[in-house]
């Protein structure tokens, strides 16, 4: 299963670039294909591309709309993601395609591919690092495992696992049958 300009154009958003789409293909494309990820059915590729989507709008956004809501504000001091020095919320907010949030996060994540992501949290916001990141979510938190248990239906497990609730469930669902129906899926 490799990633297509042409599915990579369906669910991004509204007249990107081709440029742009091309590099998300090539970039995403050879970080799902690593065999330590092993995004490598319809069913996981759809998945996995659902939720990636759904938390990019559509690879838009490559780091989180700071407002700051009330929301973000919480990010501040919250300990349970390693935010323990002044500013550590806005620094460590949601960055890459999967929104990876908090310095622990960051540090964590950024040991196991191979990226300075605590001393340099922008690098979280470039392509290439994103994919890297995001697929390192989907294996550490064994997301295959969900995909392969079905379509449709599985989209409320994979979302609670992403997003540790279902936010934006619907556009989930419809991104996902965009997805399924482009990889033949029924």
């Amino acid at each position: 299963m490799k990633l297509t300009l042409q599915l990579t154009q369906q669910l991004a958003y509204p007249n990107m670039p081709i440029v742009l789409a091309q590099v998300w293909t090539d970039k995403l494309g050879a970080t799902c294909a690593d065999p330590r990820v092993n995004i490598n059915t319809p069913q996981r590729m759809a998945h996995f591309l659902t939720q990636l989507t759904h938390e990019s709008a559509g690879f838009r956004y490559m780091s989180e709309i700071w407002g700051p809501t009330p929301a973000q504000l919480r990010y501040e001091g919250r300990l349970d993601l390693g935010n323990t020095q002044p500013g550590d919320g806005y620094r460590y907010r949601g960055r890459g395609p999967l929104q990876l949030t908090g310095r622990a996060n960051y540090r964590n994540t950024g040991k196991r591919i191979g990226q300075p992501l605590e001393d340099e949290p922008e690098r979280a916001s470039q392509i290439g690092v994103g994919s890297l990141i995001a697929c390192d979510y989907w294996t550490t938190h064994g997301l295959n495992r969900l995909a392969d248990q079905g379509g449709l239906v599985m989209v409320q497990s994979i979302t609670r696992a992403v997003n540790g609730g279902l936010n934006g469930l619907a556009d989930r669902e419809r991104r996902y049958k965009l997805a399924a129906a482009a990889l033949g899926i029924k």
